[in-house]
């Protein structure tokens, strides 16, 4: 990933590839070893507690969206192209291969509609209803319900994207139109809000907690808390001060990772009471801290490991740091890009993932 530096140039920085290849392997992570198969061997059995807030992996891809995406948006919002050339640029990169996806999907269905009865738990063959094709718009994060186990497997991982175009409706608005002092004010009170919002729903309205931890306002502290980032990294003074107070970053840091022990002991669930009024809000900060210290700290032993990780050796992280923003095709290239005909790897100066 990089970022624009005071005289316009684009920055590589490795790290916020490492970071973000972090979070795709914290998100297999639970997938595949939170809950392994009593035929795999005992010690993942084990191991289980350490895999418990692997889910939490989806919030860092949300802080680094708000940063990066609010980066974007924060350089050009007096450019006279703006809007155009940010929803093109999303279009591009996103719509194609995400509906591809889906209509894949409705295909499978349609020609498999005889053989899938016998092959589910209940006997009952995946359909295309609303719950499908409000996929198209970007709405299946506002209902939990789906019919068949296949739509689950093959659909239901995309929630977060809806969560990111929701997100990429509305913010370039605010950039474009807020000055800064009311841009930050407008974002603090959603920090703010987005936890009083699921104290309340959880208190007063029977909504489930699938919907609290999906739907886009009770998760907008952690897309606005990246947005904030943005906005004061690109302030020189704050910048400067974060460097030199280090000590107080990490020492926060070490606050925040603490809370994400007691987190991963006793509050490990995704919908729990205690995770989804204040919990949220914590991962979301602590992942801001851990963004920070990978900004501010260049020479830093966290920096060193992130930047293994966004060059890691089969190349593997870097993909899947590409596909979790849902830049699939230009990804895929640049992926491919560094092997020659044979699969061997050209050289070392292998780019990583650019968001432009």
């Amino acid at each position: 990933m990089t970022l624009s530096s005071s005289n316009g140039k684009q920055v590589r920085i490795p790290e916020l590839d490492g970071l973000r290849g972090f979070a795709i392997l914290l998100v297999v992570a639970i997938h595949y070893f939170h809950d392994p198969d009593p035929k795999l061997p005992r010690v993942l059995h084990y191991l289980q507690p350490f895999f418990a807030l692997g889910w939490t992996g989806v919030d860092l891809f949300f802080i680094l969206s708000g940063f990066l995406i609010g980066g974007i948006l924060l350089e050009a919002r007096t450019s006279p192209n703006y809007f155009k050339t940010f929803y093109v640029r999303r279009f591009f990169r996103i719509i194609p291969i995400y509906y591809l996806w889906i209509v894949c999907f409705i295909v499978v269905v349609l020609v498999g509609d005889q053989v899938f009865p016998s092959h589910t738990q209940l006997g009952q063959a995946p359909r295309i209803n609303w719950g499908v094709l409000a996929h198209f718009l970007f709405l299946q994060n506002l209902s939990t319900s789906n019919d068949s186990t296949l739509a689950v497997w093959w659909l239901g991982v995309t929630w977060s994207l809806a969560v990111e175009e929701q997100f990429y409706l509305v913010t370039p608005l605010l950039v474009r139109f807020l000055s800064r002092r009311r841009l930050i004010a407008f974002l603090s009170c959603a920090v703010f809000a987005a936890p009083c919002c699921r104290i309340l729903v959880r208190a007063l309205a029977p909504m489930s907690a699938a919907t609290i931890y999906r739907v886009t306002p009770y998760r907008a502290d952690t897309l606005a808390l990246g947005v904030l980032a943005a906005i004061f990294w690109r302030d020189p003074e704050f910048r400067e001060w974060l460097c030199r107070n280090k000590s107080l970053l990490y020492s926060t840091f070490g606050v925040l990772l603490a809370g994400m022990a007691a987190m991963g002991i006793w509050f490990w669930s995704p919908s729990g009471r205690i995770t989804q009024t204040v919990g949220y809000t914590w991962i979301a900060l602590f992942y801001l801290s851990l963004l920070f210290i990978v900004l501010a700290d260049t020479g830093g032993v966290t920096n060193g490991n992130l930047e293994d990780v966004a060059w890691s050796r089969d190349g593997g992280t870097l993909m899947a740091g590409g596909l979790a923003e849902g830049e699939w095709n230009s990804e895929w290239r640049k992926f491919l890009r560094p092997f020659d005909a044979k699969g061997r790897r050209r050289g070392p100066d292998i780019r990583s993932p650019r968001i432009p």
